[in-house]
């Protein structure tokens, strides 16, 4: 972990943070507090899965972020009624929302993270070609 980059780390940390307060809501949903079943439980494992360089856990994070993009279009859509009458919180949190995920996917598809995700990890040895020598 000493040689990645700053940006996934703050990622990483982002989808800590998102976990902790998903598992929060999840406990609320299953008291019976909130009406709402959060994925947000997830950056549990997202996170400490990007800062282990798991490809898996890289490919979870793009498609969290497709969705996050759609999510967050809806919301613009939807907040353009309410703009009619005077309210750009909608607006605010749909622009929040797409800047955020725009970084994340920006930072998940650059070279340099691309390659630490296709890279061996921990020591671990590459597969010895098989040129027919014993």
């Amino acid at each position: 972990m000493r040689n990645l980059p700053k940006s996934l780390i703050v990622l990483s940390t982002l989808w800590i943070v998102t976990g902790i307060v998903g598992v929060v809501e999840l406990v609320d949903f299953l008291r019976g507090r909130t009406p709402n079943l959060s994925l947000g439980a997830v950056g549990l494992l997202l996170g400490p899965g990007l800062l282990y360089r798991l490809p898996l856990a890289r490919i979870c994070a793009l498609a969290l972020s497709w969705l996050a993009f759609v999510v967050s279009g809806l919301i613009f859509l939807t907040s353009l009624l309410n703009v009619l009458t005077g309210g750009w919180l909608g607006l605010l949190l749909a622009a929040l929302v797409f800047g955020t995920t725009y970084w994340q996917y920006h930072v998940l598809t650059r070279v340099d993270i691309r390659q630490l995700f296709a890279t061996p990890r921990h020591g671990a040895e590459a597969p010895a070609s098989s040129n027919g020598a014993v």
